[in-house]
């Protein structure tokens, strides 16, 4: 998994609401708990716009991240 699967990872994972803890920097990524993302059936194209941000998901779908107001998607 490269550098940039994990950051897709860690959208998807705050996209869909997977109970997690959250961190990135530039690159640089920290995720407790989420899930990992797959290029099947389809791949997913997005990824924070934000260089650092912070975000989590509670066990009762309480989400709070980093403020964005749309991610950034990625040409393929």
């Amino acid at each position: 998994m490269n550098v940039s699967d994990k950051l897709r990872s860690l959208t998807y994972s705050l996209d869909i609401q997977m109970v997690g803890v959250y961190f990135w920097c530039g690159n640089f990524v920290i995720q407790f708990g989420g899930t990992e993302v797959d290029d099947e059936p389809f791949y997913y194209p997005f990824v924070v716009p934000t260089f650092i941000g912070f975000g989590f998901v509670l066990p009762n779908y309480f989400s709070w991240h980093t403020p964005f107001d749309q991610l950034k998607n990625i040409i393929v």
